[in-house]
C-alpha cells in the first residue's frame, strides 16, 4: 500500500506548485510533502510498530505516510475513543512508541508529542526502501471493547486498486476529509486513493468533532468554502445535512461530482430525498475484515437500495441468509486471536444479491427479534423505516418482557420544532406503514448522546436497552 503511494507523490512533486493538502492554516504542495515524508523518516529512526492518535491534521498525514514508506506497522487509536477503550489498545498491542497530542494519553510511558513537520528539503535525500508495511485497525463495534484486525499490505492494495478503477481520476481531483483518518476507509480514500492521482486533501479538523459532540457545522458552507468535487460521509451526516437544507432552504452547492455513504445502512427514503435534491448519493458497505470497501454503487451502474454491485477482489456469497466473503483481500486474524482459515469469513450481516448482481444488506443475523407471534423480524428493518423520517435521529427496536416489539428514537432538530401532537401523528404514521407482527408496541425517547444506549460510533447497545427502559420517557402506545 504505501510504495504506490509513496512513488506516486514523489513523481508528482516535480510539479512544483501541484496542491497536496490544504487545511484551515496553510496548502502544502506535493514537493513540500514529499520533503516532509523524507525528514519524518528520521523520526521513526530504529521503530518498528507505532501508534498515531489525533485529530485530523497535515502533520498526522505527514508521520503515517512516513512510518509506512519505512515499512512500519501502523495502529491508529481513534482519538474520540473512551480513555479505557484507548487503554485497552495499548494494552493488547506491542507499541514501541505513540504520537499523540492527547493528554490523556502522554501519560503513557512511551509517548510523544506529535513533532512539527519540516517540509524544507531534506540535507541528505533519504532513499525509501519498498518494505511491505501492515495495519492494524481497531474497531469499537457496540461493546466498547475494541478488536484489532490485521491487515496485511497485498489486501490493502488491493482495495485501493479496485477503488481508484472504480473512481476515474477527474473524480478525485479535490477530496474534501470529514472523517478520521483511523477509519480506515478514509485513510484509504482521502490518502491513497487522492495522492496517487495527483489530487487535494482537504483537511476539515473539527467537523467530526462537532458531530459527536451533537454541534452541527454547515456542511453546505464547508463545500461554497472548499468546493470539492469528492466526499465520504456516514448515514448520520447525510441525515444533519439534510435537516440543514430543510432549514435553511438552500440549494447544496453543485460542484460535487460523488458523494459516497457507508458505515451502516442508509435508509431509503433519505436516499431518495437526496436524490431529489441533485445530491450524488452513492451507497456503499464494507468492513474493516474485508479491509474497507466490498461493494460500491458508481455512476452508471447504481441501484437505489442496495450497496452496489461486490469489487471483483471479493467473492461474495449468500449462506443461510448471511454475507460471506471469500478471497485474499480479508484479514489475517484479530490481533492475539489465532485465526485457521484465513480465505472465508462469515460477515454476521443478512443480505441478498439480485439478478443484475446488486449486493442488498438487511441487518445483523444475532439482532433478530423473536416475538410472542412467532415472528423472526429484524431489528434493523423497524429502525430503517423510523429513521427514513426527518423527525429521526436514531432508534432503536428491541423485545419488552412480553416479547412485544418496542421503539426507542432520539428524535432531530426538527422534531423539536414543533408540537408534540403533530410529532405523535408522524410516529403513528409511520407506525401503520409496517406490518402488524412488525408494529411496535411502545415508542419511547431518549437522548442521542444516551451513552448507556448508543456506543462510541453511534451503533445500539441492543444488550442494553431493556434494563433502561424504565429510563426513557413513553412518547406512544399501540394495543398489541
Amino acid at each position: 500500500m504505501s510504495q504506490k503511494t509513496i512513488d506516486s507523490i514523489q513523481k508528482w512533486s516535480s510539479c512544483t506548485d501541484l496542491i497536496a493538502i490544504e487545511d484551515q492554516a496553510r496548502s502544502i504542495t506535493y514537493r513540500q510533502l514529499w520533503n516532509g515524508i523524507q525528514n519524518a523518516t528520521q523520526t521513526l529512526d530504529g521503530l518498528k510498530t507505532i501508534g498515531i492518535s489525533n485529530a485530523n491534521s497535515s502533520e498526522y498525514v505527514v508521520l503515517l505516510l512516513a512510518a509506512l514508506a519505512r515499512g512500519m506497522t501502523v495502529i491508529p487509536i481513534p482519538h474520540f475513543f473512551s480513555k479505557q477503550q484507548k487503554d485497552a489498545i495499548i494494552q493488547h498491542s506491542d507499541l514501541e512508541l505513540i504520537f499523540t497530542n492527547d493528554e490523556s494519553l502522554q501519560e503513557f510511558n512511551r509517548s510523544k508529542v506529535i513533532p512539527p513537520m519540516n517540509f524544507d528539503s531534506p540535507k541528505n535525500e533519504i532513499i525509501l526502501g519498498n518494505n511491505s508495511s501492515k495495519k492494524i485497525i481497531f474497531t469499537s463495534g457496540t461493546s466498547g471493547s475494541p478488536k484489532g484486525v490485521c491487515l496485511s499490505e497485498d489486501a490493502q492494495e488491493q482495495n485501493i486498486r479496485h477503488l481508484s478503477n472504480t473512481l476515474k481520476p477527474d473524480i478525485r481531483k479535490r477530496y474534501l476529509s470529514l472523517l478520521p483518518f483511523s477509519m480506515l476507509l478514509e485513510e484509504i480514500c482521502g490518502l491513497h486513493v487522492v495522492f496517487q492521482s495527483g489530487g487535494t486533501l482537504i483537511i476539515e479538523n473539527d467537523f467530526f468533532d462537532n458531530l459527536l459532540n451533537k454541534k452541527f457545522s454547515s456542511l453546505n458552507d464547508l463545500i461554497a468554502q472548499h468546493e470539492p468535487n469528492f466526499l465520504m460521509i456516514v448515514p448520520d451526516i447525510l441525515k444533519f445535512w439534510l435537516f440543514e437544507i430543510e432549514l435553511t432552504n438552500l440549494s447544496p452547492p453543485s460542484c460535487l461530482e460523488f458523494i459516497a455513504v457507508g458505515g451502516g445502512k442508509t435508509p431509503i427514503e433519505i436516499l431518495e430525498q437526496a436524490n431529489d435534491l441533485g445530491l450524488p448519493i452513492f451507497e456503499g458497505y464494507g468492513l474493516s475484515e474485508a479491509s474497507s470497501v466490498v461493494s460500491f454503487n458508481v455512476p452508471g451502474e447504481s441501484k437505489l437500495g442496495s450497496v452496489g454491485k461486490p469489487f471483483a477482489h471479493h467473492n461474495v456469497k449468500i449462506i443461510g441468509g448471511e454475507i460471506v466473503l471469500e478471497g485474499s483481500a480479508l484479514f489475517l486474524g484479530y490481533l492475539n486471536v489465532s485465526r485457521e482459515q484465513t480465505d472465508i469469513f462469515f460477515t454476521g450481516d443478512l443480505g441478498h444479491i439480485d439478478s443484475d448482481g446488486y449486493l442488498f444488506v438487511e441487518g445483523r443475523k444475532d439482532n433478530i427479534l423473536v416475538t410472542g407471534t412467532g415472528r423472526n423480524v429484524s431489528p434493523e428493518w423497524i429502525e430503517n423505516s423510523f429513521n427514513g423520517s426527518v423527525m429521526i435521529l436514531k432508534s432503536i427496536a428491541f423485545l419488552n418482557e412480553s416479547s412485544e416489539i418496542n421503539l426507542l428514537v432520539a428524535l432531530s432538530p426538527i422534531a423539536e420544532s414543533i408540537t408534540k401532537d403533530d410529532l405523535l401523528q408522524r410516529l403513528d404514521k409511520l407506525t401503520q406503514a409496517l406490518p402488524a407482527y412488525a408494529k411496535p408496541t411502545r415508542i419511547f425517547r431518549t437522548n442521542a448522546n444516551n451513552k448507556e444506549c448508543f456506543a462510541e460510533n453511534g451503533k445500539p447497545k441492543r444488550k442494553n436497552i431493556f434494563i433502561h427502559t424504565d429510563t426513557f420517557e413513553l412518547l406512544m402506545e399501540h394495543a398489541a
